[in-house]
């Protein structure tokens, strides 16, 4: 099965796996429909799009990448295979096409007032813009990224710009900032923009994972690019220096981020495809979460296979926002379980809690992993801890974003693997 191209064909290939519900009764943006999607995603249903959406005309998709079967079924891949294929492409990056025109700009407007835009919580500051894609160019080079934006009327968003992103370099280097934010782009485009630390342009990155070039067009009224298989692009200028308050925010930990001051963009021109989708993302939600794993799951598991060739699998589930790393060695490599936790907890900055267990406990099921550490782990001999290490400056246990770091060794070794002998059913 080949990777989908376009949101477009990803629905369309839900319906076809029975994995997406159309909620055809009319929800209302501003609480409802967040609180709907989330109790679909704890009682791990479909995604979803809802067709009918108070005050407005397009629909709006959401869910999308809640399970991991998903994410597998937009790249034609099983969930164990995602790590060595995201490696693989990072290794081949293909790069973007330019055309002349898209779908993405049959319908232009002035203003956001025709979009769906969600107000997902209470707790959130306003209507936020959580599934956007934020690009520029600058001096040759392109910054892509995810940016939560909140609306502050029909022409003005306050974007959020993390430090340590691309963008951030930009905006040293000028007061006022073209930008674009495409919003329902392909599949490929929103997994290689949550990928940090590329050398190269991060479309080439996308065009490996659908295994062809990402079609590009450029913007109408700003010196921007956006993928031309988007869903809805929102033009405009970022002054840099404008600064106004942006949040609170439900972030990716299931808690609200504080309010911070943050640069204003001025909307030119909204472009959409006539049968668009607006595509959300529900702060907090496992969705949020699998976006950066996936990635961070095929780099983990690269660093390991490499110092512990023993290593069979890493996984990292969405539930513990991306805190948490399980990971499988075979038998003959259990001596190395303890180096295996050292380096699956540098690896990535933000895992702080890894747990290693045998080949014959899949990782990628959280009641096996921890039936593991109920039975196979005995006391601090299977600790390991790294004090005082730097995870996320976001992680609400952590001291300004400093932890001291757990591995569990939750392997036997041999003269016990003798003696327990795992109950085997017909």
């Amino acid at each position: 099965m080949d990777p989908v191209v376009d949101l477009n064909e990803y629905v369309q290939r839900l319906s076809e796996h029975s994995m997406l519900l159309r909620v055809e009764n009319e929800v209302n943006p501003i609480y409802e429909l967040a609180g709907l999607a989330v109790e679909a995603e704890r009682r791990r249903e479909r995604a979803l799009i809802f067709s009918s959406v108070k005050g407005s005309s397009v629909p709006v998709a959401s869910n999308l990448y809640s399970e991991l079967d998903r994410v597998a079924l937009a790249f034609g891949k099983t969930a164990p295979e995602l790590p060595q294929y995201f490696l693989e492409a990072m290794r081949s990056p293909i790069k973007p096409t330019f055309v002349k025109g898209a779908e993405v700009q049959e319908v232009r407007e002035d203003s956001l007032d025709s979009l769906p835009i969600p107000h997902h919580s209470p707790s959130d500051a306003g209507r936020y813009i959580s599934g956007g894609i934020l690009t520029a160019l600058h001096q040759g080079r392109r910054a892509m990224q995810f940016a939560r934006l909140q609306v502050k009327d029909s022409r003005k968003l306050v974007v959020r710009i993390d430090p340590g992103r691309t963008m951030r370099s930009f905006m040293r280097d000028t007061d006022v900032l073209d930008v674009a934010v495409a919003i329902g782009a392909p599949p490929s485009v929103e997994y290689a923009a949550a990928v940090r630390g590329l050398d190269y342009d991060k479309l080439a990155l996308a065009g490996a994972l659908q295994h062809k070039p990402v079609e590009v067009v450029k913007c109408l009224e700003v010196d921007c690019e956006v993928p031309a298989r988007s869903q809805v692009v929102i033009e405009g200028m970022m002054e840099v220096k404008k600064l106004e308050q942006e949040g609170p925010f439900s972030e990716f930990t299931g808690y609200s981020s504080p309010s911070e001051l943050m640069p204003v963009i001025e909307c030119k021109k909204v472009t959409r495809r006539s049968d668009g989708i607006f595509r959300t993302i529900v702060g907090g939600s496992l969705e949020h979460v699998m976006l950066n794993n996936v990635a961070r799951e095929a780099n983990v598991y690269q660093l390991l296979k490499r110092a512990v060739p023993g290593v069979l699998d890493v996984h990292l589930p969405a539930f513990g926002c991306g805190f948490i790393a399980f990971l499988s060695v075979k038998a003959d490599y259990v001596s190395e379980a303890k180096n295996a936790l050292l380096i699956a907890l540098s690896a990535h900055p933000v895992v702080k809690y890894a747990i290693v267990v045998d080949e014959d406990v899949n990782v990628r099921d959280e009641r096996q992993v921890f039936w593991a550490v109920a039975t196979r782990s005995g006391g601090d001999l299977d600790l390991v801890f790294a004090p005082r290490t730097y995870n996320h400056v976001m992680d609400p246990g952590s001291d300004n974003g400093f932890v001291h770091k757990l591995g569990i060794d939750a392997t036997f070794p041999p003269e016990k693997r003798e003696r327990y002998k795992r109950v085997k059913y017909e």
